[in-house]
């Protein structure tokens, strides 16, 4: 009973944001709303109510190592969490820190977002350099076992550009410009060089987002660019669409990172990895980690500096359920709360929602004030670090606000690039008044 009734409690804190005017579907819809769809309906929210309610069988058979408490602590932990998360987005929403983004092309903005896919070549070349084996070469080669080795050293930051701040660029850039060009496109599609520009732009996020072999970004970017397309003129094809072709790549990238056969059982297991693998890390937490303050420093920057332990209650529970595991296999899959929880016990139904909702905020506000300045180029990176925040993964990037650091890095250096380019565009005062 106590399930059903903070399942109902969170369905009512939606009601509410809605009824605060946050747009959920349609033309103009927040990206919050395609953030919302993805990380909580389709990553927890399905997964939590089929393992919890249920009782739906786990991988590896791991269900029967979870106790009923534990079933039930997880869904009154993720429903609790997730109401005041919604709550505290009705509270933004209702003071107008959340409102529609205005999109405005200038007529500079074509050339602007040319020279920006320039330096987007550039990074992506210089971050294939830095990396000594490129996972996605070695996995067509049939080599999956080392694809994955080679794919934890770059996650690990043993390989590749990881000095602090350009780690941040090189890893978004290319990402954030391929959107900004879906963007141009959804508005100017009869443009041949917005139309070149786009299509160029996909090339290079494609080879961005397979080299490393990380199905999420692949598949995560495709389902952008046709939320773009449908918040345009509010056609559901162009969702229908991307989510056939998400699940197509997701189900190629299980082909080549996990050595599955290519047939009909493999739209299987892409389902039950997306909709019930994802939130199994938070019952084997709950049942396995007890709280520990040692899980606050993870991520925290210069945490080697100061000798700061890096525990990860999901890369704990792989150790304790599956003491064979490879180091390829990093953590498990969770939501955030979670990982909240094994710092605050069960007042991270509190602090948890708390933090993401600063964040988030403290995301909104920063971004309006570059959007304010030149909503072509900006508004699709903050639409970026808005879609990609780590809610289903990694509660302490909320925490020490590297949600935050992470895009007003980015804002910077593109504000920067931009004042470089306008200030080389501009013509010498003295060549002016030659006659």
């Amino acid at each position: 009973m106590e399930q059903f009734l903070i399942i109902i409690i969170f369905l009512i804190s939606m009601v509410i944001l809605r009824l605060t005017g946050f747009r959920f579907f349609g033309v103009n819809a927040h990206p919050l709303s395609l953030f919302l769809m993805i990380q909580v309906f389709i990553l927890t929210v399905v997964g939590t109510i089929s393992l919890g309610i249920f009782g739906m069988p786990m991988s590896y058979g791991m269900d029967q190592y979870i106790s009923d408490s534990t079933r039930d602590a997880v869904v009154f932990l993720t429903f609790s969490s997730l109401s005041v998360l919604f709550l505290g987005l009705a509270a933004l929403s209702a003071l107008k820190i959340i409102r529609t983004f205005e999109y405005i092309v200038d007529d500079n903005d074509i050339a602007l977002l040319k020279k920006l896919t320039y330096v987007s070549v550039a990074i992506l070349a210089l971050k294939l350099i830095s990396v000594a084996e490129i996972p996605f070469l070695l996995a067509l080669k049939g080599q999956v076992q080392a694809a994955a080795d080679a794919k934890v050293r770059i996650l690990t930051n043993q390989t590749g550009i990881t000095t602090f701040g350009l780690n941040y660029i090189v890893r978004s850039f290319t990402s954030y410009i391929f959107i900004a060009s879906a963007f141009m496109f959804a508005y100017a599609r009869s443009n041949p060089a917005v139309r070149n520009l786009f299509l160029f732009n996909i090339v290079l996020v494609l080879i961005n987002a397979l080299y490393d072999i990380q199905k999420q970004a692949i598949v995560l970017l495709a389902l952008l660019a046709f939320w773009i397309f449908y918040t345009r003129k509010g056609e559901l094809l162009f969702l229908v669409k991307g989510l056939f072709i998400a699940v197509g790549l997701a189900s190629i990238m299980f082909v080549m990172t996990l050595g599955h056969t290519l047939d009909l059982n493999i739209f299987k297991d892409v389902f039950q990895r997306v909709f019930l693998g994802q939130p199994e890390g938070m019952f084997f937490i709950r049942q396995y980690i007890e709280p520990s303050f040692d899980y606050t420093w993870l991520g925290f920057p210069f945490a080697n500096t100061f000798d700061l332990p890096q525990a990860d209650p999901a890369a704990e529970v792989v150790k304790i359920l599956f003491p064979g595991a490879g180091d390829s296999w990093l953590n498990s899959n969770t939501y955030y709360i979670a990982h909240a929880w094994s710092i605050f016990g069960n007042s991270a139904i509190l602090f948890g929602p708390l933090f993401v909702l600063l964040n988030i905020a403290l995301l909104i506000l920063v971004g309006q004030y570059f959007m304010d300045k030149k909503a072509a180029i900006f508004y699709p990176i903050v639409f970026w670090f808005i879609v990609k925040m780590p809610l289903a993964n990694i509660f302490t990037e909320f925490l020490w606000f590297k949600v935050l650091l992470d895009a007003l890095i980015n804002l910077l250096f593109v504000a920067l690039l931009i004042a470089i380019f306008e200030w080389k565009r501009k013509p010498n005062v003295s060549e002016e008044h030659e006659y």
